[in-house]
């Protein structure tokens, strides 16, 4: 059975990618990316630069598995800088990806789709990575960081959905700035090792307000993050809530755009979110990362069914299936019923090949349809 009808698809062929706003780092960069995309050979296909970041991510996660399992212990220093490292390397080549599809004319619906849909999982690499730097394991910290982040990220794709626009950063901070930002903790994790993160400032003025490591660097840099976090979720929920008719024309296409049908959006995914957090804290520590791991794949699972729809302007789909698994899951968990390590890893190996599947069936509908490669340049359309 097909991912796409053939009007999505018809959608999808005219689909226009709007570019966002730049930051005053992202023209910073621009000569630098401008002088690496022209040092690119002109066979190398934009997707490929995709998910060649994406790989280098995906080791820095492996590492961190294997010396940080429960996200608490400490790794040797090498391990917190190539989680930097890899960052770095990620964030540029994601930002050249683009500038070499119109170098090489191959820009298209695919290009934007690929982008995104790796984006959504690296939020979640990017996160489980961070997490290892603080030590975190499965303390208040950890669903903190991830509903701080995964939240306005994904609004930010439900807002382009209903409104054509794509909002983030306010010109001074964007995806950029904080990337840099928390490879730099990777690299202090590095040099002073992660118990740099336990200090607490206000322990050296003789305070001790009982918070635990809510008073520590790790804890106060949580919050802050919760905090701005909290605000733009209420930006984003208000601009698209109290919209009415926001969506150009062009945009609308069969997209769902009635107020039952935002919220409906967002409880569908808010419920996914609480069925992964309740089935993170029913399972014993040993678990936490096929916990994760499954919750991060069905993040961009319904990332990526959510910026489909976008683009090919049809109504959101939801893939029910993986909530209803965690869910089960957590349930398992509390009655003990099968070992829940047992369950966790089977379900996150059963969830990972489908995700796969999906996403490889998926990019092949498109590539017949669009008549391109996904990973390599035909010949023709180089110049």
């Amino acid at each position: 059975m097909p991912h796409l009808s053939l009007r999505a698809l018809e959608g999808l062929k005219h689909y226009q990618y709007k570019p966002g706003g730049y930051t005053w780092l992202d023209e910073l960069h621009q000569p630098l990316w401008k002088w690496i995309t022209d040092s690119l050979p002109l066979w190398l296909a934009p997707n490929l630069i995709t998910l060649s970041g994406l790989l280098a991510l995906v080791s820095s996660y492996f590492a961190n598995a294997v010396f940080i399992p429960t996200l608490s212990e400490q790794a040797p220093w090498w391990v917190y800088f190539f989680s930097g490292a890899s960052l770095v390397l990620y964030t540029n080549l994601d930002c050249i990806d683009g500038k070499q599809a119109r170098r090489t004319g191959t820009s298209s619906p695919l290009g934007q789709l690929f982008d995104h849909g790796v984006d959504a999982l690296a939020v979640h690499l990017v996160l489980l990575n961070l997490l290892c730097t603080f030590g975190a394991g499965t303390t208040w910290m950890t669903p903190t960081l991830l509903v701080s982040i995964k939240v306005p990220w994904l609004l930010a794709q439900w807002e382009e959905y209903h409104t054509g626009l794509m909002l983030y950063g306010n010109g001074w901070w964007g995806v950029l700035e904080i990337n840099y930002g928390v490879a730099a903790m990777h690299f202090l994790s590095a040099a002073l090792t992660p118990s740099f993160w336990r200090l607490k400032p206000l322990g050296y003025l003789g305070l001790d307000l009982g918070f635990g490591s809510a008073e520590e660097l790790r804890g106060i840099v949580l919050m802050i993050i919760a905090v701005g976090a909290g605000i733009q979720t209420a930006e984003q929920l208000i601009r698209v809530l109290r919209g009415t008719n926001d969506c150009p024309q062009e945009e609308r296409g069969h997209k769902d755009l009635s107020t039952a049908g935002k919220l409906t959006q967002v409880l569908e995914k808010a419920a996914m979110g609480a069925a992964a957090l309740a089935w993170l804290y029913a399972s014993p520590p040993r678990s936490a990362r096929a916990v994760l791991s499954t919750f991060g794949v069905v993040y961009a699972w319904e990332a990526t069914n959510l910026i489909t729809a976008h683009m090919t302007k049809e109504p959101v789909l939801t893939t029910w299936w993986p909530a209803a698994t965690m869910a089960l899951a957590s349930a398992n968990a509390v009655a003990g019923a099968v070992d829940p390590a047992l369950v966790a890893f089977a379900v996150n190996g059963a969830v990972i090949v489908a995700y796969l599947h999906h996403v490889v069936s998926l990019v092949g509908e498109i590539c017949a349809a669009l008549n391109i490669n996904c990973l390599t340049i035909r010949p023709k359309r180089a110049y």
